[in-house]
């Protein structure tokens, strides 16, 4: 199987920038990367230079596995990535209601079951 990794990069960069509520250009001033060419970047029309997908994916603080395997994570794999991504910016008390949340529905699955 194929995988056009250029447009796999493209859309994963443009949708962790938008999840961050970053513009292009914001983007372009972390990164020291034109706006013009971050926008080729994300609409597939350029093959950037591992320095520069180095560059970004740390700037967006991803990892290279969520950027080239974006397209094929099932849906508790991309709920786990998520996960990975957000939990940084979390309080200990938002963390801890997290986990007390996960708990109980754990508990009414199980009560489900029975």
């Amino acid at each position: 199987m194929f995988i056009d990794y250029s447009s796999t990069f493209g859309k994963a960069i443009k949708k962790a920038r938008k999840e961050r509520h970053m513009t292009q250009q914001q983007l372009a001033d972390v990164t020291h990367v034109s706006q013009r060419y971050l926008a080729k970047i994300e609409n597939g029309k350029t093959h950037p230079s591992i320095d520069i997908v180095c560059i970004i994916v740390k700037a967006l603080n991803l990892s290279m596995d969520n950027i080239l395997h974006e397209g094929q994570l099932d849906e508790s794999e991309h709920f786990l990535k998520e996960l990975q991504v957000r939990l940084p910016g979390f309080t200990k008390e938002q963390k801890d209601y997290l986990s007390t949340t996960i708990l109980v529905f754990e508990e009414q699955n199980r009560n489900r079951e029975s």
